[in-house]
C-alpha cells in the first residue's frame, strides 16, 4: 500500500520530485500523526488509491465495441458461409464431401448476390453484436470483481484454483445470459437476411417484429442461443484465464530465477500482458464443445417457425432424420471462424482497454507519456 501511495504522490507532483523524496515525505507525514489518526489516514489513502486504479465500466464497454467492429468486419464472410451451410437440408448436400459442400454453398451465395453477398448482414451484425458484446464484456468484468476473481483495478488474482475456475465459469454464464437479451434479435434478423428469406434487414425486422413472442419473432431461438453460448462462454473463459495464469506464473518464476529483480511499472505491465495464442486455443476448445448446440440454434432461427419445437427436440430430430454426423456439419469451418474470432476479439479488447486506460490517466496526470509507463 505504501508503494502505491508513493506512486500516487509522485504522480501528483510537478515532475521534479523523485520517488525517494515522495516516500520520505509520506513517512514524515505519518510519523507526525497519532496512532488512531495514522490508521484512519492509511485507510483513506488505500481507498483513494484503489478508487483511482479502478477500471470504469465505460472503458470495458467501449473496448468491447472496438473489438467487435474489428472481428465482425474481418470474419463475416466465413460466418455467412457457415450459416448457409448449416441451414441447408442435408438431402441437398447428400453425397458431397465436406469441401464440396462449402464450395456449393459459397457458389450459390455468390451467384444470387455477387461477391458482396458474403458480407450480407454486416451492418445489422455489427450494430447488433457490438452493443451485446460490449454489455457482455462489461458485465463479465463486473461479475469477476463481484465474485473476487479480479480486483477493481483489473489486476487478476490467482485463477488456477478450482474455486477461482468455478467463479470464472459463473461470471461468464451470468454475463452471457444478460447479453443474450441484446444479442438475439439482431442475430435472428442477420440470419434471415443471410439465408435469403428477406431482401434486406429492414424488411426482416418489420416482419419479425409483427410476430408475437410466443411464436418466436425477434426472440426466435433465444433459449437455443443461451444453451449454445453459455457453455461456449464458460469453456472459452475458463480455458483462456487458466492459460493466461499459467503463462503469468511462468513469467514470475523466470523473473525470480533471473538477476533482474526490478519491479518497475513497465515490468508489471509485461508480467500481466496476455499472449495472443491463448485466445486461439480457448476459442478452438469452446467451439468443439458446443457444435451440436450451434446447429440446433441455426435451424431454430433460420428455418420456418414450428419446424422444430425446442433446442433438444431439434438436436434429436436432426440426429434421427439426417444422421448423427449432421450435428457436426461445418465443424472445421466453425473452428476456422472461432479460432481467429476469439483471437481477434480478446486481443483487440485487451489492447483497446489498455489504450483507453492510458488516455484516461493521461488526462489525470497531464502526460500520455507518463500514463504509458503505468500498469494498465
Amino acid at each position: 500500500m505504501v508503494a502505491r501511495t508513493e506512486e500516487r504522490l509522485y504522480a501528483g507532483s510537478a515532475g521534479s520530485h523523485s520517488m525517494v523524496r515522495g516516500g520520505v515525505q509520506f513517512v514524515d507525514r505519518l510519523s507526525g500523526l497519532e496512532p488512531a489518526r495514522r490508521t484512519a489516514f492509511l485507510v483513506n489513502e488505500a481507498q483513494q488509491t484503489r478508487s483511482e486504479n479502478e477500471v470504469p465500466a465505460w472503458i470495458n464497454f467501449a473496448a468491447g465495441v472496438v473489438a467487435t467492429l474489428v472481428t465482425r468486419t474481418v470474419l463475416i464472410p466465413l460466418d455467412t458461409i457457415k450459416t448457409n451451410l448449416q441451414s441447408t437440408l442435408s438431402t441437398q448436400l447428400r453425397g458431397m464431401s465436406c469441401h464440396a459442400r462449402v464450395a456449393y454453398v459459397t457458389r450459390n451465395v455468390v451467384q444470387r448476390h455477387g461477391m458482396l453477398g458474403l458480407w450480407r448482414g454486416l451492418p445489422v451484425s455489427v450494430l447488433g453484436s457490438a452493443p451485446a458484446q460490449a454489455v457482455y464484456m462489461a458485465t463479465y468484468e463486473a461479475f469477476k470483481v463481484a465474485l473476487r476473481v479480479a480486483e477493481p483495478s483489473g489486476d487478476q488474482v490467482r485463477r488456477s484454483t478450482p474455486r477461482a475456475l468455478v467463479r470464472i465459469a459463473l461470471a461468464a454464464a451470468l454475463a452471457d445470459t444478460v447479453a443474450s437479451l441484446v444479442r438475439v434479435p439482431p442475430e435472428v434478423v442477420k440470419q434471415q437476411v443471410q439465408t435469403g428469406r428477406f431482401r434486406n434487414a429492414s424488411s426482416a425486422l418489420c416482419a419479425l417484429a409483427k410476430q408475437p413472442l410466443h411464436r418466436g419473432g425477434l426472440y426466435r431461438g433465444f433459449w437455443a442461443q443461451v444453451a449454445r453460448d453459455v457453455p461456449f462462454a464458460v469453456a472459452l473463459f475458463v480455458v483462456y484465464e487458466s492459460l493466461n495464469e499459467i503463462v503469468r506464473q511462468r513469467r514470475i518464476q523466470a523473473r525470480s530465477d533471473s538477476r533482474d529483480q526490478q519491479q518497475t511499472p513497465a515490468a508489471a505491465t509485461m508480467l500481466n500482458r496476455k499472449p495472443v495464442w491463448t485466445g486461439s486455443v480457448a476459442g478452438t476448445v469452446a467451439a468443439l464443445c458446443t457444435m451440436p448446440m450451434d446447429i440446433a440454434r441455426t435451424r431454430l432461427m433460420a428455418r420456418p417457425y414450428g419446424e422444430y419445437k425446442g433446442v433438444w427436440q431439434a438436436v434429436l430430430q436432426i440426429a434421427r432424420e439426417e444422421g448423427l454426423m449432421t450435428l457436426w456439419s461445418g465443424t472445421w469451418l466453425r473452428i476456422l471462424y472461432k479460432m481467429p474470432s476469439s483471437t481477434l476479439f480478446l486481443a483487440s479488447f485487451d489492447w483497446s482497454r489498455s489504450a483507453l486506460l492510458r488516455l484516461q490517466r493521461a488526462f489525470r496526470y497531464g502526460s500520455y507519456k507518463d500514463a504509458r509507463h503505468r500498469p494498465p
